[in-house]
């Protein structure tokens, strides 16, 4: 059941409590430090909810305009961003996927400032540390033990961002409009604008929404293979993923439905949404 709602339902850009605020096109979304914080890509904004000061949504960094250059570190608020499309939160820091601008982003939570993890801001699939890395259209992020995975759905790849000295690697993925659908060694792996992801601590394993393949991938960190998820469900352009009470909840997108994979017994089920 739905129970809150954030965003008035008319696409805009103006900060209120709960459904008085205005968002356009919000994409990724996680939770942390009593707040909920928004990759509002339309705007070309990160938004955040305050939970403890009821429902407070107010604007991290973006003026609603798309930055036309890749912008430089500095004060959170007044970095004019370009599509930004997910984030993960780790310790005080707020890690962001810029697809527009081909680059992922650290927005500190204390200081209230914003540096580049990685990405020259040109488009491409070049390993490296910093600016000698390049992404392509980095649109979802998910947190490992190590590493932070990116997707990059231009390329269809999966890249990782060492978090000890930010240096950029390629797991899945060849060059720029390189997709495909099949499994095995990493290396030999394809997918197909992939767009959502999260990462399995229990497990040991990410899964990946290939969105445009219909399908769930699960990449294995220690085996450093990719397989398919098996299910007896038409999958319709899934593009989002989470974990939660010993399951995998996957939007449904083109089918407009939220499901519900049990990790104990394997079962796929559609959950019903309503109103209170």
């Amino acid at each position: 059941r739905v129970t809150r709602i954030f965003g008035s339902g008319n696409a805009g850009f103006w900060d209120g409590r709960g459904a008085e605020s205005g968002l356009r096109e919000p994409t990724g979304i996680c939770l942390g430090r009593d707040m909920l914080f928004i990759c509002d890509t339309g705007n070309h904004a990160i938004r955040r909810v305050k939970f403890l000061a009821n429902d407070q949504l107010d604007t991290l960094s973006g003026n609603g305009r798309q930055g036309k250059s890749a912008p430089e570190d500095g004060p959170s608020r007044s970095l004019m961003l370009a599509s930004p499309t997910d984030c993960v939160l780790h310790q005080e820091k707020l890690y962001v996927s810029l697809a527009g601008g081909h680059q992922v982003w650290a927005f500190d939570l204390l200081r209230n400032n914003a540096s580049r993890v990685a990405g020259s801001g040109e488009e491409g699939v070049a390993d490296g540390a910093m600016m000698a890395a390049n992404f392509a259209q980095p649109s979802a992020l998910a947190l490992g033990k190590e590493f932070l995975y990116v997707l990059d759905a231009s390329s269809s790849a999966l890249r990782q961002v060492r978090l000890n000295d930010l240096v950029v690697s390629t797991i899945v993925g060849e060059g720029l409009y390189d997709c495909g659908d099949s499994d095995g060694p990493a290396s030999l792996a394809k997918l197909q604008h992939p767009t959502a992801a999260c990462f399995d601590h229990h497990r040991n394993v990410l899964w990946i929404a290939d969105s445009y393949n219909n399908k769930i991938k699960i990449y294995s960190p220690s085996k450093n293979e990719v397989k398919t998820l098996n299910v007896n469900y038409k999958l319709q352009h899934p593009a989002g993923l989470t974990l939660a009470d010993n399951a995998l909840w996957i939007a449904n997108q083109n089918a407009h439905e939220l499901l519900r994979l049990d990790l104990k017994t394997g079962k796929l089920s559609r959950v019903p949404v309503g109103e209170v």
